[in-house]
């Protein structure tokens, strides 16, 4: 554990692939486990923290089981199964109201996908409102039994998730990492960008372009205001902070560019390119066997990684999906090609 007046170090994991990631349906706050690849993912999870000399001192997590179990099994791989894990239903995923349960594919031919994709990305635009008789009506779940019926959403939008997370974060993580613990916070895509708007000040349409993929830790640097650090030496967190911005150049914010010998990627990343874990690889340029699914080789002098760069030979990664074999972020077999 830091000195309190450190630089303080909190790592933002999204859970693993669950069942209803696979098949496609919105969730929200209908309660649902990982995968086989969403544990897979959890446990790679541990295993670059690890690699990356990060261990959490203490871990938050919501009220639903995806992330309770992502956050239990990363830190089994770490063995720090025994850390205080604290859980809060306001780092709860986004209520899809109405739309929960339903597959987001089929509800893009119904609706259109502009639509589809206002429900979903849009700052301000709340999906259908559940009504009283929905099959996945969490109203009358125990874990909710001390909310107010209007803390308990029938919908929200990213603006709704962003004025019921905050609270927790100040009041919650906040003290914690001002007590110099290194935390992680284990959570929900949609939590998360909340979470990385307030953080690196992403305006309200800008954020739309932020996904935050599954099973990938994201590492923030902040100094004694809470403030994200503008230098890192390490370069598994210049690694993580460029993903936790999209990965790529879309010009809110590139950290690789503050990286010195990491500036000769910075021209080259594009909305297409995705850090995904794997055996270590050496960051930088590669030549590549196009049936290859990893970036192999690099610039002398770049420095080997617990993760590969995988590029599609087309942007066809949305969201947290693959469109071509709709596979999560980690599995897809597709061709690669050299940045």
């Amino acid at each position: 554990m830091a000195s309190a007046g450190d630089t303080h170090t909190l790592v933002l994991l999204r859970h693993g692939q669950s069942v209803w990631n696979l098949k496609n349906r919105f969730t929200g706050w209908w309660d649902v486990g990982l995968t086989d690849d969403g544990q897979a993912e959890a446990r790679a999870a541990g295993a670059t923290l690890l690699a990356a000399g990060i261990e959490p001192d203490v871990v938050h997590t919501s009220l639903l089981r995806r992330a309770i179990q992502t956050a239990n099994t990363t830190l089994d791989a770490m063995g720090r199964g025994w850390l205080p894990v604290r859980r809060h239903w306001r780092l709860n995923e986004r209520h899809y109201g109405a739309l929960t349960g339903l597959n987001k594919a089929e509800m893009a031919e119904r609706h259109g996908a502009d639509q589809v994709h206002l429900w979903r990305r849009s700052y301000d635009v709340p999906p259908p409102p559940m009504p009283p008789d929905h099959e996945f009506d969490v109203a009358d779940d125990p874990r909710y039994a001390g909310l107010t019926p209007s803390e308990v959403p029938r919908g929200e939008c990213l603006a709704d998730v962003v004025r019921r997370m905050l609270p927790y974060w100040h009041d919650g993580i906040v003290g914690d990492l001002q007590a110099g613990a290194t935390v992680l916070v284990a959570a929900h895509g949609n939590s998360l960008r909340a979470l990385v708007k307030h953080l690196d000040g992403i305006g309200d349409s800008e954020i739309a372009q932020l996904n935050i993929p599954t099973g990938i830790p994201l590492l923030y640097e902040l100094d004694a205001n809470l403030q994200v650090a503008t230098q890192c030496p390490d370069p598994h967190l210049a690694i993580a902070n460029a993903l936790r911005t999209g990965g790529f150049d879309n010009g809110i914010h590139h950290p690789l560019r503050q990286f010195g010998s990491h500036q000769h990627l910075d021209a080259d990343l594009r909305n297409e390119v995705h850090v995904v874990l794997g055996a270590p690889v050496r960051l930088g340029v590669a030549a590549l066997a196009a049936e290859s699914p990893y970036l192999r080789g690099g610039q002398p002098g770049d420095v080997e990684i617990p993760q590969r760069l995988e590029h599609h030979l087309e942007p066809v990664w949305l969201d947290d999906r693959c469109h071509h074999c709709n596979r999560g972020l980690n599995h897809c077999a597709l061709p690669t090609q050299p940045l």
